[in-house]
């Protein structure tokens, strides 16, 4: 069985790294440079080193009296040489200096002779050194590996497969620094130093003004402190030359091994191969924070192959460099349209940064807004705002989108949820910080600002391995006498810690952090994996982006055993990157400081129909639970478009991911209650006169054709179409009757309102043109944090919890709240309860349980493992006998049967006839005919986990306007390129050989089954009692 990184490794990094140079060219200038540009860098900066600590103006004086074998190329020429210098990190905008990698590239002027890069005759050369003597890789070909992994979102898999002290090393590379001048730094590579020997350099501090102890509170003290320096004296820095010594002397292999040529994370050692100072760099006293003077030296090119050829740089990795570093500094210079040459003389020519924003980029930064005196005087509370966000992952390791803030939101356009290569971005979860007066009221969001500040903190992580697994919803009256074992239960005692991927605490604070120190890595039995990272925007507020999807077994256990059914959602020696915790915030508002109403936030799968809500939203259930426990009201008065309406209009939404409610509740269905006279009719109350409730039976009809809430009989053919949570779960005792929670039941607050409904007691206020905000600026500031709540919650499902998509079955009892939309925290410090080696239906309910007070990865604990499970298995065509197509499960997040591409190009084709486009319209393919259907049950969970980023995503195209019938949008699915051109043809193959199958083997085909063994090793895993 291959893993995800088995598929990873052998299908790209295989590919591209066999010529590692243009592979780390692609990545660092198209994958980094060019895409920062596309995001609104501006100017265009350097891939690596980006932060900027000072340009210093100096001299540098080659010393006569070095030994004569270490006059060589540049070093023959001694005296005085005008250079630039600058002192830099290898960190992103906003992340704190306090731990970092400095880098210093030094540009000399007057050094003659033709370069290994070419000076354009212009007589400079350059050095380039970091504060530690080794690299992360050892070669090209590692380096570019793991750079691809760690821009695909799987490094730290990487690291562990290929190079397990690689984290160790950047670990090392991030040192605590107070001062740029008080390090010591390393060329890190080896170069020639004439014909037959080899160097390496190292710069060491000297003399310097001293500074006052810098404030490492400050994110930019590093600068600062230099520009300190600078401004009270002259400084000097000392080039050591460190040459390789010779094997006449230890021996060809002793120096192979301890001084190797192209072994960049091995140290030569200064005790054997004694470094020998041979030039004096003087910094004069200067004012190093005038903008024209970072400005040329931030448009300065350095490379290290900037040198004579006696002097040559050597190694793959400096190979690699060398045209990475000019390819990257070209792009910079042209697309800023700054000179390109080298300079000719310090300080020429002038330069000047372009005007920003680009042209083709539009400012859409937002500006942090500071607090009035008057609303900083009425804050007395602040609260984050979504109460519980949801983030979704994607194995797109360059771009992510924000998750919906209101309920109706733009529909997403076609394209818009993959990134150029085809791979599914991930969702953000967003929180934002409200202040609120005595009364209530909100005054304003809180931002960074010049007068207000927030530090946030997150604590994920994921448990589920160290849970008990999954069998049914367990708080439902057909599993009261359900117990379920632990998953992994060989392992035991101490062992079940490393079960657990806990990254602890992270905390962030400021404006666009973004960079890898936010990234929340933990273990599974000593595998490193990433649950995810955290950012902020341009005003401070909170991203929290989740993990790539990644699920995997370090041990190469099976995802699935055929020989026992309970092993599935339940792989042993298994993990995934779904998590979840609470949020938490320090904020400081003037002179006033709060610790913010907690928030949680959990990551789910993708969201393959981002547009469809399903049936039942979570955020229909938890207004159910909270206006149970009293937290809320009913409504006083229902209104046909606020109650009534969403619980009808959501079935004929459904008809773009299941081909059965399209047939009923679809644009050409009899019951489509998106048809406006229809709805006009069943909006319309009973009034006076001689007719005063002509549809009254009407809305009867439609109200009994929904299960009933009271339920007693197993009834598959009423409202909604959908399994219930006790489908496959029930007693297994044959002699018990099955369970009527078998399909979906109307939920007690549906009842409520559709009752009201039918009885004529509601508002009549259906209009089609109700205004509906797209984005949350547009709603009042009142209704905004609301908004985020609701939400965040809206796209989650509710029904049925086998165990979910995002959240499962604990999410409806009111214990698990101390308010709406907030779980209840356990206290810091306190260990998570246990409960033996089994847990029960008694155990679950007790007071105190496991639905009481929650921890860090304690509600995604109950859910499928791997995530991907569940993506392959809840589906529709288990009951293919009454009906290939109903019921279904998830079908607003798995879809079951979806428009192609290929048929909406004949819809809107005017040249073709009238019923071949409606034809094509009313076709809808199996929405799993991507995972190939030949494969046995294991082996299409494991293409599943490998491959779900190939799944099709149903986004919005526009419908034809010469079609009568046809909505104005159709949802169509969106598959990578290649995916679509395969599946198309093969589509094609099938409705040719479709009319030729019997009956029954049509029906196997309309249900999505290969065959009739499919179909029955995958009922075996749905159906495991009753």
């Amino acid at each position: 069985m291959k893993s995800m990184q088995d598929e990873r490794n052998e299908n790209d990094i295989k590919k591209s790294c066999n010529d590692p140079t243009a592979c780390l060219e692609e990545m660092f200038v198209d994958q980094v440079q060019k895409m920062r540009v596309e995001q609104g860098q501006c100017p265009v900066r350097r891939p690596v080193f980006l932060r900027t600590h000072g340009i210093l103006r100096g001299t540098m004086t080659i010393l006569d009296n070095i030994p004569d074998d270490l006059k060589k190329g540049m070093w023959t020429n001694a005296g005085d040489h005008p250079v630039y210098a600058r002192y830099s990190s290898d960190l992103n905008d906003g992340r704190p200096d306090w731990e970092s990698t400095i880098g210093c590239g030094i540009k000399m002027f007057d050094i003659p002779g033709k370069k290994v890069v070419s000076d354009n005759g212009a007589g400079t050369a350059d050095l380039l050194f970091q504060n530690v003597p080794f690299f992360f890789a050892d070669n090209a070909e590692d380096f570019c590996s793991f750079t691809k992994a760690s821009l695909e979102g799987w490094g730290d898999e990487w690291v562990q497969e290929n190079a397990p002290n690689t984290n160790e090393l950047l670990a090392e590379m991030a040192k605590p620094i107070r001062s740029v001048l008080e390090t010591p730094l390393w060329s890190v590579v080896p170069f020639q130093l004439g014909k037959d020997q080899y160097c390496k350099y190292i710069l060491k501090p000297a003399t310097s003004t001293f500074s006052e102890n810098p404030d490492i509170d400050d994110p930019n003290f590093m600068g600062k402190e230099l520009a300190s320096r600078l401004a009270a004296g002259y400084a000097t820095i000392d080039i050591y030359i460190q040459p390789r010594p010779s094997a006449k002397e230890y021996g060809e292999a002793y120096i192979e091994e301890h001084f190797p040529l192209d072994k960049a994370t091995v140290v030569w050692d200064e005790k054997t191969a004694e470094p020998i100072k041979v030039a004096v760099i003087k910094f004069p006293k200067q004012d190093i924070t005038q903008a024209e003077n970072e400005i040329y030296g931030d448009w300065l090119a350095f490379n290290i192959g900037r040198v004579p050829n006696a002097n040559r740089p050597v190694g793959s990795i400096a190979e690699a460099r060398m045209k990475v570093y000019k390819a990257s500094a070209d792009y910079r210079r042209k697309k800023n349209d700054q000179p390109v040459s080298e300079p000719t003389a310090p300080g020429e020519p002038k330069v000047e940064n372009p005007k920003c924003p680009f042209p083709h980029h539009k400012d859409t930064d937002e500006k942090p807004k500071e607090l009035t005196k008057d609303e900083i005087e009425r804050i007395v509370d602040v609260k984050i705002h979504p109460g519980i966000g949801i983030a979704r992952v994607g194995n797109s390791a360059t771009e992510h989108y924000i998750g919906p803030e209101v309920m109706n939101p733009e529909p997403t356009k076609f394209g818009e949820t993959r990134d150029p290569g085809g791979a599914i971005k991930r969702q953000a979860a967003r929180f934002r910080i409200y202040g609120y007066d005595k009364y209530g009221n909100v005054v304003a969001e809180v931002q960074q600002s010049k007068n207000s500040t927030v530090e946030w903190s997150v604590h994920v992580a994921n448990k589920k391995a160290q849970w008990y697994e999954f069998n049914a919803a367990m708080d439902i009256p057909a599993t009261v006498d359900l117990t379920v074992p632990l998953r992994n239960p060989d392992v035991a005692g101490s062992g079940r810690d490393a079960l657990a991927i806990d990254p602890g605490e992270c905390k962030i604070m400021g404006i666009n952090m973004n960079d890898s120190s936010y990234v929340m890595t933990g273990d599974f039995q000593g595998t490193p994996v990433t649950l995810g990272e955290l950012r902020t925007d341009s005003v401070g507020r909170l991203l929290v982006l989740p993990g790539y999807g990644v699920s995997a077994s370090p041990t190469d256990q099976p995802v699935y055993k055929p020989s026992d059914p309970n092993s599935f959602n339940n792989a042993a020696g298994w993990y995934d990157d779904i998590c979840d915790g609470p949020v938490h915030a320090k904020v400081s508002v003037g002179d006033k400081d709060f610790e913010a109403d907690g928030a949680w936030v959990s990551s789910g799968p993708p969201n393959f129909a981002p547009d469809m809500v399903a049936w039942r939203t979570l955020d229909d259930l938890l207004r159910a639970v909270y206006t149970d426990a009293g937290m809320m009201e009913l409504p006083k008065r229902i209104s046909f478009n606020e109650h009534v309406k969403p619980i009808l209009q959501r079935l004929s939404d459904l008809q773009w991911v299941n081909k059965g409610y399209l047939s009923m509740f679809g644009a050409n269905g009899p019951m489509n209650f998106n048809n406006e006279d229809l709805m006009h009719k069943l909006a319309k109350t009973p009034g006076g006169g001689p007719y005063p409730d002509p549809y009254g039976e009407l809305r009867r009809i439609i109200f009994n054709s929904f299960r009933p809430v009271n339920n007693i009989a197993v009834e598959k053919r009423s409202w909604p179409w959908n399994y219930g949570d006790a489908y496959g779960y029930t007693d297994p005792d044959p002699t018990q009757p099955p369970s009527p929670n078998q399909y979906l039941k109307l939920p007690a607050y549906y009842d409520y309102v559709l009752s009201k409904w039918v009885e004529g007691d509601f508002i009549s206020d259906y209009d089609p043109n109700t205004k509906t905000y797209k984005s949350l600026e547009e709603l009042p500031l009142q209704e905004r944090p609301e908004s985020l709540d609701r939400a965040n919650m809206h796209f989650c499902l509710a029904d049925a919890f086998h165990p979910g998509a995002e959240l499962t079955w604990p999410m409806r009892h009111a214990s698990m709240y101390r308010a709406p939309y907030r779980i209840r925290e356990r206290e810091a410090g306190k260990d998570d309860p246990t409960y033996g080696t089994t847990l029960n239906h008694a155990k679950v309910i007790k007071v105190g349980g496991p639905l009481y007070a929650q921890g860090p990865g304690d509600l995604s604990r109950w859910m499928a493992l791997p995530w991907q499970g569940d993506t392959a298995y809840c589906r529709s065509g288990y009951d293919m006998e009454y009906d290939p197509y109903v019921p279904t499960f998830w079908p607003a997040r798995v879809p079951n049967q979806v428009l192609t591409y290929m048929d909406y190009k004949i819809v809107i084709d005017t040249n073709r006839s009238k019923e071949e486009r409606i034809a094509a319209y009313e076709n809808r393919a199996s929405w799993m005919r991507v995972v190939p259907q030949n494969l046995p049950a294991p082996e299409q969970m494991e293409y599943m986990i490998a491959h779900f980023s190939e799944m099709g995503i149903i986004e919005a195209l526009p419908g034809p306007k010469d079609l009568d019938g046809i909505p104005e949008t159709l949802f169509v699915e969106n598959l990578t390129t290649v995916r679509r051109k395969e599946l198309e043809e093969a589509y094609k193959a099938f409705r040719k050989q479709f009319p030729k199958l019997g009956y029954y083997d049509q029906r196997l085909a309309e249900a999505g089954w290969f065959s009739e063994e499919q179909r029955n090793e995958f009922m075996t895993i749905k159906r495991r009692g009753n």
